[in-house]
């Protein structure tokens, strides 16, 4: 029998490059977001997420946190295609995020509260990959960078 929950890999640390977190439920999932908080480490604000589904499906998220301002963004990659958080604020400029020195760009209005980011991830979680309804989607092509 398949298990029933998605599995997932989380890596925005160096020492997560050998040890990913494994998050084993919902909860977990969207504290990662807290965790990055703590971290309030610029040069790890983005984290990569390999998200598996209950049936064998990969997604592939980019977690953007900007630690100091309780904000972030979501890419999310999968069968569905690939949308960014969609935030009421433009910044007026695409936003970025270090991933280990590496700038991560998403579009001037993905920023979101970090609260909602954690609950986008939950719902990302409980319905097993698909594109969570408790958050605005757009899709944006970065032409800049």
């Amino acid at each position: 029998m398949p298990d029933p929950n998605p599995h997932v890999k989380v890596m925005f640390r160096p020492d997560h490059v050998r040890e990913p977190l494994r998050p084993r439920t919902a909860a977990e999932f969207a504290a990662v977001v807290d965790s990055m908080v703590a971290d309030d480490d610029f040069d790890h604000s983005y984290a990569t997420v390999y998200f598996t589904t209950s049936r064998g499906d990969g997604i592939l998220l980019g977690l953007g946190v900007f630690a100091r301002k309780r904000l972030g963004a979501i890419l999310y990659q999968g069968d569905a295609g690939e949308f960014y958080t969609r935030g009421e604020q433009p910044s007026g400029r695409e936003v970025f995020y270090s991933d280990f020195g590496n700038a991560r760009f998403f579009p001037p209005d993905a920023e979101i509260g970090a609260d909602l980011v954690k609950a986008a991830l939950a719902a990302l979680w409980e319905l097993d990959g698909a594109l969570p309804a408790n958050v605005r989607w757009q899709q944006w092509t970065d032409t800049e960078h």
